[in-house]
């Protein structure tokens, strides 16, 4: 075959794989009819359709964290449940299947289903492939693998021997019949008496083998003497026993065990595979515990790992970006998003003992945790929550500035102004991050205080403070303008040109506009001629400015009189003798300005 044919043939199934992928991950994250998640199915649906358009089927095979076609892998990703290859495998499907004539409700609802069962937890035991086998889709297909059959064990039978008991029954002082299963020596000390009736028989000639008399003593057997029915009929009493202990035995939380069990296993592990496994179990395990609210597991998790990653750090090198990938993936928002659900609704009871665990859980994650924090301040303001919730958020901010920068817009007014003490004491270039990013803040208040220090510091980017030329706040707006007429700047000057040219202001005001011109003046150079000159000369202002030709026109003069440049006033001059009145007007008024 053709091998420039077979790479093309993989680039597509690649590019639909990657779109399933993508689509899988936002229906995780809108509702099925939002737009967004509604786009992202279109366009499954149209790639499976322009490829099923020359071929009757397309198969995905599994194999653990990837999806391959014909042998070639077209998905990889890591081992979490944010990658459809990991979910595949991890249900058992071996391959799956999509068909000519598939129709858009399918891939609506295989993605739906896909998100439905991302998780397994012990309210939901069903998984992706029981999901497919209900549905029964028409136009996908699947085989899956007998993950039960493959682990049962063998249980063989051939070493039990069964004789008929010939006589009445003996008494328990009577004979040398085997001991009953009560008597098995569990410590292993081999007494004579410590094999039960049942057990396997290691040979004819272990079984047969000689008394303490010299008599060949009697074979192993099993004695049934029960009449009729009587062997399985229970006793009412015997009958609650047994309810009560499968009762315990259906509702029996064996989680910390679980994770004990997957800790021990970490600590064990040489092989770097094997370690990222247990690694993706211990992830699960962390975020089921965040959702069935067992803070004090998630708890256990995270110091434990980190107590592993400190022991690691000499011996095992390989490990400790694994662990810092778990670190980083526990604490985005799409593992916290059951700890956002806890703070916006709160169960009516709750252990205080639990919430302080959650708190200390929230300390040991990674700063990335200010994403799913900040935007619960506002939220939290008038709880009691509210005072707990900002000392985590300076205490993440301390350790990651950037972080701070990127999220405290998001916070809430009081929390924001709890951070001000906070950057005084933060580097230079991590103060005037996160002080930038404050004047972006919905708070007037914080705005203006953040300007006001960037200022007074004098770390002020003037660049990265231009979009409040449009603040709804005068002072600001009118600060700003100051700011950018102080000094000659070639970046500030092309900033206000594309101001200006592209009509990005929103504040419909005529003082606003001239002070944008002349500031324009006293920043620029001889680059703004040609604009001004344009804005100057121009015919008929009033369908390309909303605001009327006259304003810049004269917004336009002024600015060539605070260049200061000779063809600046050269342009003046000749618009002091134009035709236009709105021209030769602007341009007086300046010339005596």
């Amino acid at each position: 075959m053709n091998t420039a044919f077979v790479n093309k043939e993989i680039q597509a199934v690649s590019a639909i794989a990657t779109s399933l992928s993508g689509a899988a991950r936002n229906y995780a994250l809108y509702p099925g009819d939002h737009a967004i998640a509604a786009k992202h199915a279109t366009k499954v649906h149209t790639d499976l359709l322009r490829y099923l358009a020359h071929s009757d089927r397309l198969r995905l095979q599994v194999d653990r964290g990837r999806l391959l076609y014909e042998g070639e892998p077209v998905l990889e990703g890591e081992m979490h449940e944010g990658n459809i290859a990991y979910l595949f495998a991890r249900d058992g499907l071996e391959w799956i299947e999509f068909l000519h004539g598939i129709e858009r409700w399918e891939v609506e609802g295989f993605l739906k289903l896909i998100n439905d069962y991302r998780v397994i937890d012990d309210r939901n035991d069903e998984n992706i492939v029981t999901a497919l086998w209900e549905q029964d889709y028409p136009h996908i297909r699947y085989k899956a693998v007998d993950i039960l059959a493959l682990d049962a064990p063998a249980i063989s039978f051939s070493s039990f021997r069964m004789t008929p008991v010939s006589g009445p029954a003996r008494g328990a002082g009577e004979g040398s019949g085997p001991a009953p299963p009560e008597a098995v020596d569990t410590a292993g000390t081999g007494a004579a008496d410590s094999t039960p009736s049942a057990w396997p028989d290691h040979g004819a000639a272990a079984a047969e083998a000689p008394a303490e008399d010299g008599t060949a003593g009697d074979p192993v057997s099993i004695a049934i003497t029960a009449r009729g029915n009587d062997l399985w009929n229970l006793t009412p009493a015997e009958q609650e026993q047994l309810q009560a202990m499968v009762y315990e035995e259906e509702h029996r939380d064996n989680s910390n065990d679980v994770i004990e069990v997957l800790l021990i296993l970490l600590v064990v592990q040489n092989n770097e595979a094997d370690f990222v496994t247990v690694l993706d179990f211990l992830q699960e395990r962390f975020i089921r515990s965040l959702r069935t609210l067992q803070f004090h597991l998630a708890l256990k998790i995270i110091r434990n790992l980190k107590k592993v990653r400190s022991g690691f750090t000499g011996k095992r090198p390989w490990a400790l970006p694994l662990l810092d990938n778990f670190f980083n993936a526990v604490s985005r928002p799409e593992s916290l998003r059951d700890v956002s659900k806890f703070f916006l609704k709160q169960p009516p009871v709750l252990e205080e003992q639990q919430l302080e665990y959650l708190w200390q859980v929230l300390r040991q994650l990674r700063p990335g945790v200010l994403a799913t924090l900040a935007p619960l301040t506002r939220d939290l303001h008038s709880s009691q929550l509210a005072a707990p919730m900002s000392e985590l958020i300076i205490f993440h901010g301390r350790k990651k500035p950037a972080v701070l920068a990127n999220v405290v817009a998001q916070l809430d007014e009081a929390v924001c102004q709890g951070l001000f003490p906070v950057v005084e004491e933060m580097r230079i270039e991590d103060a005037t991050r996160v002080l930038t990013a404050m004047t972006r803040h919905s708070s007037l208040a914080i705005r203006r205080q953040a300007l006001d220090l960037l200022v007074e510091w004098d770390i002020l980017i003037l660049g990265e403070i231009f979009p409040l030329l449009n603040d709804p706040d005068e002072e600001i707006r009118n600060r700003v303008i100051t700011l950018v007429g102080r000094q000659r700047d070639p970046e500030i000057e092309r900033l206000m040109l594309d101001y200006l040219e592209q009509e990005n202001w929103t504040i419909q005001s005529r003082e606003h506009l001239l002070a944008c011109y002349r500031a324009l003046g006293l920043c620029g150079s001889h680059r703004s001629l040609p604009f001004l000159r344009h804005i100057l000369m121009q015919r008929n202002l009033n369908t390309m400015f909303a605001m009327g030709g006259s304003v810049h026109k004269e917004g336009a003069a002024r600015a060539l009189q605070a260049l200061r440049l000779q063809e600046a006033t050269g342009i003046l001059e000749e618009g002091c003798h134009s035709m236009m009145p709105d021209t030769r007007s602007a341009c007086r008024r300046a010339v005596a300005r």
